[in-house]
């Protein structure tokens, strides 16, 4: 089973009306819930009201924005990860067919590289289904950043600590899980066009793609 962080269902429910918080402040929310202090009723209570507002269309951006500033004057749960170990956000300007593109970055803290993108990973264990589980590592244009699972046409959010995990399986061969994708759903996992020639195919990656992995 997926391990999924104890968060009001909409915050990984892909199709949510919520009212207009952004995908980065839900996905800043779910990382501060899972570094912070806070007694069971108050987290009941918290989740309780988060869901009401949700169920109205009243999660605006100044709400969410309210709901970070609560977070962040919580005590931090002894033994929770301070923002030095935590991936950081950079972006690389890479010329593609189309021109100069920008492209979001995640730099591990032993300085590894994971570029935006769908991966596949091998999953034998307790936390997911099937033995191979694809995802997206989405970065947006202001330093948020997520991983999402794919299941059939839809992608599902996972709960913090989990996308740590995965992240680092795919750190350790970006190459190869980027191709693992590429060979399974038939289009380059970093910049998500279709591969069309026999070579990319048999690669997984198209070929401008590829050249970051050299």
């Amino acid at each position: 089973m997926v391990e999924r962080s104890q968060v009001p269902a909409e915050f990984t429910d892909a199709t949510s009306d919520h009212g207009g918080a952004t995908d980065p402040q839900l996905g800043y929310i779910t990382s501060l819930l899972e570094q912070k202090e806070m007694t069971p009723k108050r987290r009941e209570a918290f989740d309780q009201r988060v869901a009401q507002l949700m169920d109205r269309g009243e999660f605006t951006k100044e709400k969410a924005s309210e709901v970070i500033d609560f977070l962040k004057s919580l005590p931090r749960k002894a033994g929770a990860a301070n923002g030095q170990d935590r991936p950081q956000v950079t972006y690389e300007e890479q010329e593609t067919d189309k021109g100069t593109k920008r492209t979001g970055v995640l730099v591990l803290p032993d300085g590894r590289k994971v570029y935006a993108g769908s991966y596949g990973v091998e999953t034998p264990g307790e936390d997911f289904t099937n033995d191979t589980t694809f995802f997206q590592l989405w970065i947006g244009d202001r330093g948020g950043w997520n991983i999402r699972m794919y299941v059939s046409d839809d992608k599902y959010k996972i709960g913090f600590p989990l996308q740590l995990k995965v992240l680092a399986q795919i750190a350790e061969d970006p190459a190869a899980a980027a191709t693992l994708f590429g060979h399974e759903y038939g289009r380059c996992g970093i910049c998500g066009r279709g591969l069309t020639n026999d070579e990319s195919r048999a690669r997984g990656i198209g070929p401008v793609c590829a050249r970051r992995f050299h």
